[in-house]
């Protein structure tokens, strides 16, 4: 995550200015969830620069996670003209659950030990036919550095290598590095390095052992070592990143106007290197302009992955900058001051938005009745100290009762309206609510499969709860499918789940539905109990909650 960097600089879409405490008070409200959200293997990482890492990573040590260490990223650009040193590195912290490597992800790599494996899948021994097929095609193949085409041999093993240097840095004194490897064909002694060996003699002993040391035609040749490619793939991600591209270039070519952020190609080493299976979770709280899903679209696109992104972002500029720059991404990879220069580079997708209700939406919706009872305490002796002691202690809960959730108009849930604040001048609109997807996410329903035919009044979804159980949902429109229809609708939607499909049923509305029946069974009729429950109460129950 990027969260504000508290730096006071003019220009941001958001606040970026608090008093220290209150800096801390807003992080450690979002990072107190980070734990509970992180997989087994998960990683977190959150961005800073020099004006709050201490306290950023003073709070990240209160989390229980373990310190995997920090990054310092080298932007190659120092911020002249200020006083003292001119700064051109920012921060990124790194905390996991558990103690893993946190390795590197080059796709070139992977794509060169995948190529190994088809050579010796296709022939029976890697003879020098195989050597050569395998080296010709990765000198020959363009999107490789020239780094990675030097491991362009592969052993008898189909182990991919490249020759190097067994010749010591500098010069050792030590005459036990300059002891020779003795040829395995004419059984000579080789030739020695001019500074002596890299390795000590024992060290050179299990090289020859397992094969890692290549010899020439004969003692003439240097001796040299096999520097094996998968190990490369292994290799963690290191405490320096350098990275001169600036998101803002980015953001332009999309047409978009935002002040600041990252690019792409940094958040796409970071992401990567945390998510090689390809089909991780990666969730932002400081969506900002989008940048850490525009990453995930591209190396989606990339690697063929399926890696899914959750960006969260209060500011008003979520809809104009962070949505309009994933749209434009999943259309196209190639943008040139806010226009597609093709249309075929675009991404198959499913981008879900969901607003949810805020403060204000919650006020705007409370209607305030006043019981009759209640009035008479008003004519009291002590009106003002009784009005007062009402107001602060019992009037909100009281008289606010009957519209916390009108559970009346569940009888039509796919018509469900609420006043929504259209601008800070408090001026409201009715807006359709998702009563279907805001009681799944109530329940914590992981969601299978959903049917859905608003028309003929109803939404049919299967899932499981976090204990386990198997969970069928009936959402209906109760004008349409009343008591006798839900009678007729029964089997087709399984509701007596007389195979056993379902552990627990959730019904929207009243019904007579049998909670017990009998069934045939091998050793006779049984009765068997069903667990249905009504949607409303549960919906309520969660929904107004208090913390514990």
């Amino acid at each position: 995550m990027d969260p504000p960097y508290n730096t006071d600089t003019s220009g941001f879409l958001y606040k970026n200015s608090f008093r220290h405490s209150s800096w801390l008070s807003m992080m450690d409200s979002r990072l107190n969830f980070v734990k509970s959200l992180l997989s087994e293997d998960g990683v977190f990482f959150c961005h800073i620069d020099e004006n709050e890492y201490e306290r950023l990573y003073l709070i990240n040590r209160q989390l229980g996670l373990i310190d995997a260490g920090t990054i310092i990223w080298d932007k190659r650009n120092p911020m002249n003209g200020g006083s003292g040193i001119a700064i051109q590195h920012e921060y990124t912290t790194c905390f996991t659950k558990n103690a893993i490597a946190i390795n590197k992800q080059n796709d070139n790599v992977l794509n060169i030990l995948e190529y190994a494996k088809k050579i010796k899948d296709k022939y029976p021994t890697i003879d020098n036919v195989a050597k050569k097929e395998f080296s010709d095609w990765v000198t020959k193949n363009k999107t490789l550095t020239g780094g990675e085409q030097a491991y362009k041999y592969i052993d008898e093993e189909g182990r991919v290598y490249q020759s190097v240097s067994l010749r010591a840095p500098e010069p050792r004194t030590d005459k036990k590095f300059h002891e020779p490897l003795i040829h395995p064909v004419t059984g000579k002694p080789c030739a020695i390095p001019p500074n002596g060996f890299s390795r000590t003699p024992e060290t050179l002993k299990k090289m020859m052992e397992n094969g890692d040391i290549l010899f020439g035609v004969d003692e003439t040749t240097q001796p040299r070592q096999k520097a094996y490619l998968h190990a490369e793939a292994k290799k963690q991600i290191t405490s320096v990143i350098q990275d001169a591209k600036k998101g803002k270039s980015q953001t332009t070519q999309l047409g978009i106007d935002f002040p600041y952020c990252h690019s792409t190609s940094l958040y796409n080493n970071l992401i990567g290197s945390a998510s090689h299976e390809k089909n991780e979770i990666i969730l932002d709280f400081f969506a900002g302009s989008g940048t850490s899903g525009h990453s995930v679209i591209e190396l989606n696109r990339k690697d063929m992955g399926s890696r899914k992104y959750i960006l969260i972002e209060q500011g008003e500029y979520a809809q104009s900058v962070t949505l309009s720059r994933l749209r434009k991404v999943i259309f196209s990879s190639n943008w040139k001051d806010g226009k597609a220069l093709d249309c075929t580079s675009g991404s198959s997708h499913i981008l879900k938005v969901m607003k949810l209700e805020s403060y204000e939406d919650s006020l705007n919706n409370i209607k305030l009745v006043r019981q009759r009872q209640i009035e008479d305490l008003f004519n009291t002796t002590d009106k003002a100290e009784v009005a007062n002691e009402y107001l602060i202690n019992y009037m909100l809960e009281s008289e606010s009762k009957g519209s916390r959730l009108n559970t009346d108009n569940f009888k039509r849930p796919f018509d469900y309206e609420m006043d929504i604040a259209m601008d800070s001048a408090g001026s409201t609109e009715r807006k359709n609510i998702d009563l279907v997807e805001t009681f799944n996410y109530l329940i914590g329903l992981h969601v299978k499969s959903i049917e859905s035919d608003i028309v003929r009044g109803y939404v049919r979804i299967e899932g499981t709860l976090p204990t386990g159980e198997r969970t069928l949902i009936l959402w209906r429109d109760c004008d349409k499918i009343g008591y006798e229809e839900l009678n007729k609708y029964a089997n087709r939607f399984d509701l007596y789940a007389k195979e056993k499909t379902f552990d627990v049923i959730y019904i929207n509305g009243d019904h007579n539905l049998p909670t017990a029946f009998t069934v045939d069974e091998e050793d006779g009729e049984i009765v068997r109990s069903l667990k249905i429950r009504q949607i409303e109460p549960e919906f309520l129950n969660l929904m107004f909650a208090e913390e514990a």
